[in-house]
């Protein structure tokens, strides 16, 4: 058999609140090895990243973003992960970018969890909207994303532990990849 896949195309309050109620009982009682499929994901809000990790993986440091001026606001994972005992690999492609690093990135260095595929993108960080007289606006980078170690994501991504050929993204080839990183079914 094979692992159940958990595909996030978006990391918002409205997905939080589908895996509290519907995903997260079926998974919890299946205890099945997992596949969180984070190819493609680009969009969402940090806040709710780390409410995604902290499903999987409790940290007092989640890390940090780091602003130009120097501020570094602390992140963390304060509850007790309710997916915590269930096997994880995590899926990324260049697509992967934002908050879906966030998950990612924490998910690798603190749970340890094994990422298959392609370095992500390299845009883990904060942005603002600064509205001008015209009433169009701006939307510039206010901080970005540093991993517990001090790793910052921006520009360099997150590399993967087995990583894919480029011409070999297909869903058949992370089955396979994935295999020897999970318990048999």
């Amino acid at each position: 058999g094979r692992p159940a896949v958990l595909a996030v195309r978006r990391i918002d309050a409205p997905l939080l609140a589908g895996l509290r109620e519907s995903v997260l009982p079926a998974l919890k009682s299946a205890k099945t090895p997992l596949v969180l499929d984070l190819r493609g994901c680009q969009d969402g809000e940090p806040g709710e990243a780390l409410k995604l990790a902290n499903l999987f993986v409790k940290a007092a440091d989640a890390g940090r973003f780091e602003g130009r001026d120097g501020a570094k606001e602390p992140l963390s994972c304060p509850d007790a992960p309710a997916l915590g005992a269930l096997p994880l690999v995590v899926w990324t492609d260049a697509g992967t970018a934002g908050p879906a690093e966030i998950v990612a990135g924490l998910l690798q260095e603190v749970r340890k969890a094994k990422v298959v595929g392609f370095a992500t993108s390299g845009l883990a960080g904060r942005t603002a909207l600064y509205p001008l007289k015209d009433g169009s606006g701006v939307v510039l980078t206010s901080g970005v994303y540093a991993l517990p170690s001090g790793r910052k994501l921006w520009d360099e991504g997150l590399k993967p532990d087995v990583a894919l050929p480029v011409d070999k993204l297909d869903d058949k080839t992370y089955f396979e990849k994935s295999a020897s990183l999970l318990p048999k079914l």
